[in-house]
């Protein structure tokens, strides 16, 4: 990442947020700015997995409900 692509963000939260922020990064021996850019990009990265996963199984279940009415209308021709 170069030095461009930064873009300084202001964020208010409050003290116990912040603290807990800062012994997390101390655990995790990141600066506090680290920590939160981990966290964010980790939410943002399982948020894009879960719209995928969601996705596959809409997927699955379209394909199962076509299967069905093509069942159906075979069934239906039959009588």
């Amino acid at each position: 990442m170069k030095i461009g692509d930064i873009a300084p963000f202001g964020v208010r939260m409050t003290t116990e947020l912040k603290d807990r922020l800062h012994e997390e990064a101390r655990r995790n021996t990141r600066s506090l700015n680290s920590e939160i850019v981990k966290r964010l990009e980790d939410s943002l990265s399982k948020e894009n997995q879960q719209l995928s996963e969601n996705k596959d199984d809409f997927e699955n279940r379209i394909s199962m409900l076509e299967d069905m009415i093509e069942k159906l209308k075979k069934e239906i021709q039959m009588n």
